[in-house]
């Protein structure tokens, strides 16, 4: 080799060591010697977002690249900042936000204030309300990205308050028929919506007086009070009057009712697709005197059952008996001075159910619960001699019912009726004038026939009395002299009140418009109660002669809650 090639070799591992030798060396990193944050503005608004960004400088001003960030706000209730540095206006206010790389700190201070209104919205663009309406508004301040802003007041106006009112909650009352604008308004920027009221729409009409009695040849004013859907009157608008059973009353279109004929009668007036009814009486001659009162029951949207003594003499409101608001069925003792009934409700603290005989004296004094029996006690009855009383028992077991005895204290309860009970279920006791007898009802087993029996009150001699092909015989009452029986027959569908005379068996129906219920025989023998509907929603407390004429109505308001099942109590 010569000397050249040797030198050139050489130089070449020279140079390759010291290659070798550079790059086993440390590279030094520059340090941050501080940091930039760059924030394209510093004035926010609530809701604004914005991504800042932070650069590491060297000592001479150079950037320093890829150098990791660490953010914090110092009110982050105002400001919030993520890791990525992007910054959240949540409140008004101010706030510094520093960017921390290797130990170095740069910040920003931005000042956050209130997003302004861009406009207000109102959810309805037009609405219709009747006279005396109410609605309340909706509206919501915007911003100019059409975002909701909370807190913001709004403030309502009415174009015309004596059309439509509207108050600080946007809350509207329709005054007058008519139409206007309602605003809503905040921040100097505006809404509005058109309201436009037109006349209410009738939601009842109510006729005065109510159920009524009226002679032949008589007349009577009604008057029909239109209300609107809130309760309030309507005026001037059209009635038209009609009568069921124009053979007995007519009325004009004015509302002027007379009696034609004897019998009863429905009054209806209409308004606008809104009916109201009253029922009336139309009877001959004057009222008879009645020597007794009525004792009855009534249902309130209160109450399932309430106790009620009505006098005959006159037109006063009924009285309560303090006999609690689940009584029913109510029987008076021979002198009147005291009261049995059938109880229906749940026991207080151990929600058992009780259906039982109780006792209250008239003034509602002396409270006694006369069975406690298993099963269901009702339909009690009090005989002629005031020792005891008779009733129907439902034993809880079999089902069955029958009818027992107990003295008037509630003492020595016997069954009178078990050789029936299997084949009928049996109720309605009835004492016979001399308390020697009692009638009751039948319905057989399978439901599809009903009969009057009698027995005597020590439960021989049961005896089977009526018969009925196309209806049923049930609730029997004794005339005076213990000769006939009074029943309520269901004829072809109509009920009616029917009259058995033992001596020969016959019946003979008294036809009256309606269906009668539950009749009962005054003990004068003169007069017969009875319940049957008064109105659409109401029934009514009636007597009539023993042959039927004479008909009569004794709850005439309304008001009274009409009744059921009445019977005789002798006045005090």
């Amino acid at each position: 080799m010569s000397f050249v090639r040797l030198r050139a070799v050489s130089a070449l591992l020279i140079l390759a060591a010291a290659a070798c030798a550079d790059a086993t060396r440390p590279v030094t990193k520059q340090p941050v010697a501080s940091v930039a944050v760059v924030a394209t503005t510093r004035s926010f608004l609530v809701g604004d977002t914005l991504r800042l960004s932070a650069r590491a400088l060297a000592a001479d001003g150079s950037l320093l690249e890829r150098r990791s960030v660490s953010w914090s706000s110092s009110n982050p209730d105002v400001l919030q900042v993520s890791s990525t540095g992007l910054v959240t206006a949540v409140a008004p206010g101010a706030a510094v936000i520093r960017a921390t790389i290797e130990g170095k700190t740069g910040s920003v201070d931005i000042a956050v204030s209130v997003t302004p209104v861009a406009r207000v919205a109102i959810v309805e663009t037009s609405i219709s309300l009747a006279r005396g309406g109410t609605h309340t508004l909706v509206a919501a301040a915007l911003d100019a990205h059409g975002r909701p802003l909370d807190g913001r007041l709004i403030t309502w106006r009415s174009g015309n308050a004596g059309i439509v009112e509207v108050d600080a909650g946007g809350h509207l009352t329709a005054r007058k028929e008519g139409d206007t604008k309602v605003f809503a308004e905040s921040e100097g920027k505006a809404d509005s919506v058109q309201v436009v009221v037109t006349p209410p729409s009738v939601g009842s009409v109510v006729i005065t007086p109510g159920a009524m009695l009226l002679r032949v040849g008589g007349t009577r004013q009604l008057t029909a009070t239109v209300l609107d859907t809130n309760g309030d009157t309507l005026h001037d608008r059209a009635v038209t009057w009609s009568v069921v059973n124009r053979s007995a009353a007519g009325i004009t279109t004015s509302g002027l009712l007379w009696g034609i004929a004897p019998g009863y009668v429905t009054i209806s007036a209409t308004c606008e697709g809104k009916t109201f009814a009253v029922a009336a009486t139309i009877e001959n001659g004057e009222a008879d005197v009645l020597d007794y009162d009525l004792l009855y029951y009534r249902n309130t949207s209160e109450a399932w059952g309430e106790i009620m003594v009505l006098g005959t003499s006159g037109s006063a409101a009924p009285v309560r008996i303090n006999a609690g608001n689940v009584s029913r069925m109510p029987t008076a003792s021979p002198d009147g001075q005291r009261i049995a009934f059938a109880v229906s409700m749940k026991e207080l603290g151990t929600d058992a159910q009780i259906d039982d005989i109780y006792a209250v004296d008239r003034n509602g004094m002396n409270m006694k619960r006369l069975t406690s029996e298993p099963g269901v006690d009702a339909e009690p009855a009090w005989s002629p001699k005031g020792d005891r009383i008779a009733y129907r028992h439902l034993d809880a077991v079999t089902g069955r019912s029958a009818i027992w005895i107990m003295d008037a204290d509630g003492a020595n309860k016997v069954k009178l009726t078990e050789a029936l009970e299997s084949a009928y279920s049996v109720g309605s006791p009835s004492w016979s004038p001399d308390g020697n007898r009692i009638a009751f009802s039948t319905v057989s087993r399978n439901g599809t026939t009903s009969a009057i029996w009698t027995m005597n009150a020590d439960g021989s001699n049961q005896q089977q009395r009526t018969s009925s092909v196309d209806g049923f015989d049930m609730e029997p009452t004794w005339s005076a002299g213990g000769t006939q029986i009074g029943f309520s027959r269901i004829f072809a569908g109509d009920r009616d009140i029917a009259v058995l005379t033992l001596s020969s068996g016959s019946v003979q129906r008294i036809s009256l418009p309606g269906a009668q219920w539950h009749p009962a025989w005054s003990p004068d023998g003169g007069h017969i109660a009875y319940w049957q509907p008064a109105g659409p929603t109401v029934t009514g407390i009636y007597t009539m002669r023993a042959d039927g004429s004479n008909v009569r109505i004794h709850t005439l308001d309304p008001s009274w809650g009409g009744g059921f099942n009445p019977t005789w109590i002798r006045r005090p």
